[in-house]
């Protein structure tokens, strides 16, 4: 059993030290959204106030190229979508609060400058819902986005798909390869309402600005 267990480490010892050695990289991330909801309805786009929500995952780079400072990177994310409204007379504030699963694909450059490593970045990404709420003002309870449900006594349907996909670009700092800080955006490009009959006349599309810190182990 030892000799199975030292056999082992050692296997795994040995994956990391290539891994190190071919250039790629594993490492956590964790930071600031500042999302927002994007809608177009009557031939006009407009945007619901932003509101603070998070985002915390895993990030793996591997080299493309040996010839070519070019990376794939992937990953995945807990990450927070939503905004706020203020609608009515009264001003009555409505909250929708959303988590996602998110695993972007992304292609970077890495531009090194002595122990920094610059890295441009722009891909895409595919989310899934896994949490979704709005909150209105003065209301007891909260209405569930993903999925039907009742709210004091009245039934009210699906608002939005689970799933969404959109495009992700920004810019990374590695910092004697462990310390890692950066910013982009994620530009949603699927309309998110459930109903088809108001999706063909209106479109709900998420956006997000974010700041990341993390730190790779190899």
């Amino acid at each position: 059993m030892k000799k199975i267990l030292l056999c082992l480490c050692c296997f795994i010892a040995a994956g990391l030290t290539a891994s190190a050695q071919n250039g790629s990289s594993l490492g956590v991330r964790a930071g600031l959204n500042i999302p927002n909801m994007r809608v177009k309805a009557d031939g006009e786009t407009n945007s619901f106030d932003a509101k603070a929500s998070f985002h915390v995952g895993v990030a793996y780079q591997q080299p493309v190229l040996r010839v070519l400072p070019l990376y794939l990177e992937t990953g995945l994310y807990l990450s927070g979508r939503g905004a706020k409204h203020v609608t009515g007379i009264d001003g009555v504030e409505s909250t929708a609060n959303m988590l996602y699963l998110q695993i972007p694909v992304l292609v970077s450059w890495h531009f090194d400058i002595r122990s920094v490593s610059i890295q441009p970045y722009a891909g895409a990404y595919y989310a899934l819902g896994v949490h979704g709420k709005l909150k209105v003002d003065g209301a007891d309870e909260k209405l569930n986005l993903f999925k039907s449900t009742t709210v004091d006594g009245e039934e009210f349907s699906q608002v939005f798909k689970r799933s969404e996909a959109g495009l992700r670009f920004g810019v990374g700092v590695t910092i004697k390869k462990h310390y890692y800080v950066g910013f982009g955006y994620d530009l949603g490009l699927t309309n998110i309402l459930k109903d088809k009959d108001l999706a063909t006349e209106s479109k709900v599309r998420n956006g997000s600005f974010f700041l990341s810190v993390g730190y790779n182990f190899w």
